[in-house]
């Protein structure tokens, strides 16, 4: 019954810590779910500045720069498409200030590329549309519009999201519901880890009963392990840039902060998971030696005669 019971207690540990380096890959990937991570890629390549750029020198480019610059743009976008997609916000809010003119401007540079229609083929057909024989490409765009419910040259105010064909119901919004969903499972999946390594650790006290100091030394060892993989990852991560040549100077440097930002992740955790497992070992050691100390502290009594 005894060998059993190593044999359970071993592969229980042998999970155990397979489920903590997973919940700490998991923790560490959920940075790319927040914004923080990409600003701070963004500032060190000098993207702000190159797509205010762009933004501004664009022909038809209809999304008017606000006056605090285009940083506060870029940031507020994409903190709202992120908000969306780890399902902290219901909506996905896209909303920009526009410049009626050139928004038209910029439809109908995409309407004069469609080819004429064959016989019986849809013009308002999402997914292939073409220009009808006799229409103007002006037309042609009121008539679309018209027929999708749109109205963007009534408001000062537009959402990318119709724009590019990311509005509710469309098979691309579809497609990134799915992926929400998908990111939503995996959020999921970390309590679900977290409860799966508390249970395997109650297990492993319940076997290894009514020995609390040996329970307390493999749950350390099961901490520590874990601990020493993720700084070892750590430490690979900041030399994968002495394997891998970038030569675009600007994609180098995002690079650069999310191998960093995840360097540095894969530390921390490593510190805390190896700062429990220290603490977890040592205690068995101290248990140990206060349970010889009551025992040596029991003198036997003298029964007077």
């Amino acid at each position: 019954m005894g060998l059993i019971k190593k044999i359970g207690v071993f592969f229980l540990s042998i999970l155990t810590i397979l489920l903590l380096i997973l919940l700490s890959f998991s923790f560490t990937l959920s940075s790319f779910l927040y914004p923080q991570l990409y600003f701070d890629a963004f500032e060190a390549a000098g993207m702000y500045e190159y797509i205010g750029d762009n933004l501004e020198n664009a022909p038809n480019m209809f999304i008017q720069i606000p006056p605090t610059g285009a940083r506060a743009l870029i940031e507020t976008l994409f903190s709202n498409f992120l908000s969306y997609m780890r399902s902290d916000a219901d909506t996905l809010n896209l909303e920009v200030t526009i410049d009626k003119e050139k928004l038209r401007d910029f439809f109908l540079s995409s309407v004069g590329n469609l080819s004429e229609c064959r016989q019986g083929q849809d013009p308002f057909n999402e997914e292939n549309p073409c220009l009808p024989q006799g229409q103007s490409a002006d037309e042609f765009l009121d008539s679309f519009l018209a027929s999708k419910g749109l109205n963007f040259f009534e408001e000062s105010t537009v959402d990318l999201a119709e724009v590019y064909g990311i509005e509710v119901g469309s098979e691309q919004r579809k497609s990134l519901d799915n992926l929400r969903d998908y990111i939503a499972y995996y959020k999921a999946l970390k309590i679900i880890l977290i409860v799966l390594i508390l249970i395997m650790l109650s297990l492993i006290f319940l076997l290894q009963q009514p020995n609390t100091k040996k329970s307390l030394r493999t749950a350390g060892l099961i901490f520590i392990v874990p601990a020493i993989i993720l700084f070892f990852t750590s430490l690979s991560i900041n030399r994968v840039d002495q394997y891998i040549q970038i030569s675009d100077p600007i994609f180098d440097s995002m690079i650069d902060v999310v191998k960093n930002a995840l360097s540095n992740n894969f530390l921390f955790y490593s510190g805390v998971i190896g700062a429990l497992g220290i603490a977890l070992f040592i205690s068995s050691f101290i248990i140990k030696q206060k349970t010889s100390l009551s025992t040596d502290n029991k003198k036997p009594i003298k029964k007077k005669v």
